[in-house]
């Protein structure tokens, strides 16, 4: 988050007049002092953090805070140990994979809410252009126009079908259109979308399936070339299918089984089953191979081999088998060419399994899934009533006196009572990295 433009103090006056409102509308508590469990997303800087933490321990006389991690939160409140968190904000999606409640990877990319909705202003002022008349002046769509209007109205197409094995016939050759054409005709739907704010007020009349193309664009951009994208800008699909293969084997099973998709713009319709469509079939075509290509030498030797494999067992079920076994030459087939050996306490263990029914939702793994989740928020809440003491807990009398630079990690062996005391009179005992102490954590 880059906070070069931003004002802090402005910043710190708008989180302070937002948390009062809360409290006096619909918290609705007294003003006894409680702890306080805040949700942060896991790289928040430190300037922005220190401001956030100042004005709760000042203004509201809490005596702790502990700090936890929004994508964990997000997975407790699925009931979940482990998933990826796919968190779509405004200003970036990170996409987190969570093991155990730990935060083990993490991708980041700018197609957000911010750029969906440069995409609906670009559409609509588009639109109006057409529409309007030779001479007219031109009208501009502001920013809360289009996020009404991205807010309502907005949909994602599900994904299109392959006709790779379809029989297609061209638009005016196909014998089928040609004999109803004239017998059924179904008109494309439209909407009217008025903007009173306009000067003068206007409306524009657009079909209801061009409303889905900001999204194509900003979250899928399915009609540019991968190569010409930057790490920071990658498809929503291409992000996700990077951050499951960088994680280990066992944590991308339970991983990809297991897609949580959150924040505000996840709840624009169709989004969420286009991700996880657009997902699946690119593990279909990539697999799980980090290589793109081997270049065409490969490929012929790859081909070789396979060929001398299957010559190989065509020759030994063809009724060659009566010759002897060292007359066959021994030919290397490469370990992915081999037929997975078959282990005995693994096979039993399913077998028997299967005795108490299907195994439960919580074991599932190595398929692509989408988990619902309640929220970062009731995740706070759940584990709040369980009284767990999270690794980040500040306490509000040594953050007012060290503030930040406070948080260090305490020293399992202290030397301090082992100095000298000539070094002076008025040498204090201990220092900011010997006392106890609370850490940063993730967000150190």
């Amino acid at each position: 988050m880059d906070l070069a433009q931003v004002d802090i103090g402005l910043v710190e006056d708008k989180f302070e007049r937002a948390m009062r409102e809360a409290y006096n509308k619909y918290f609705l508590t007294d003003v006894k002092p409680r702890r306080i469990l805040l949700a942060l997303p896991p790289r928040m800087p430190h300037p922005l953090m220190s401001s956030i933490l100042q004005i709760l321990f000042a203004n509201f006389q809490a005596p702790s805070i502990t700090i936890l991690s929004s994508p964990i939160l997000s997975t407790v409140a699925a009931g979940l140990r482990s998933a990826l968190v796919v968190d779509i904000g405004w200003a970036e999606t990170i996409v987190t994979g969570v093991y155990e409640y730990r935060e083990v990877h993490e991708k980041r990319t700018i197609r957000a809410g911010q750029l969906l909705s440069e995409e609906m202003a670009k559409l609509l002022n588009a639109e109006l252009d057409d529409e309007a008349e030779p001479g007219a002046p031109k009208t501009d769509i502001s920013f809360e126009e289009a996020d009404e209007v991205l807010t309502r109205v907005g949909w994602c197409k599900s994904r299109p079908k392959s006709n790779r094995n379809t029989l297609y016939f061209p638009a005016r050759t196909s014998p089928i259109l040609e004999e109803f054409e004239d017998a059924v005709e179904t008109p494309e739907p439209t909407i009217t979308i008025p903007f009173p704010r306009s000067t003068p007020p206007t409306s524009l009349t657009i079909p209801f399936a061009e409303l889905a193309k900001p999204a194509d664009q900003a979250l899928f951009a399915t009609d540019t070339a991968l190569n010409e994208f930057d790490d920071h800008e990658l498809p929503l699909h291409h992000l996700i299918y990077r951050a499951l293969l960088s994680l280990p084997m066992d944590v991308r099973r339970l991983c990809m089984a297991r897609i949580i998709i959150t924040g505000g713009v996840s709840n624009l319709p169709g989004l969420k089953s286009r991700i996880l469509a657009e997902l699946d079939a690119l593990i279909q075509q990539r697999g799980w191979d980090a290589v793109k290509t081997y270049g065409s030498v490969s490929a012929r030797h790859e081909q070789r081999l396979r060929q001398q494999k299957e010559n190989l067992d065509l020759r030994t079920n063809e009724g060659e088998d009566q010759v002897s076994e060292s007359l066959i030459p021994d030919i290397p087939v490469p370990a992915s060419l081999k037929e997975p050996e078959q282990d005995v306490i693994d096979h039993k263990l399913a077998h028997l399994a299967l005795r108490n029914g299907p195994p439960p939702a919580t074991l599932v793994g190595g398929a692509v899934r989408g988990v619902e989740t309640l929220g970062a928020y009731a995740g706070a809440s759940l584990i709040a009533k369980q009284g767990i003491r999270g690794v980040v807990e500040i306490g509000r009398d040594k953050f007012l006196i060290y503030g930040l630079q406070g948080a260090t990690r305490d020293k399992e062996v202290s030397v301090v009572a082992q100095q000298r005391m000539s070094m002076g009179p008025n040498i204090e005992r201990g220092t900011a990295g010997e006392r106890g102490s609370w850490t940063l954590g993730v967000w150190a």
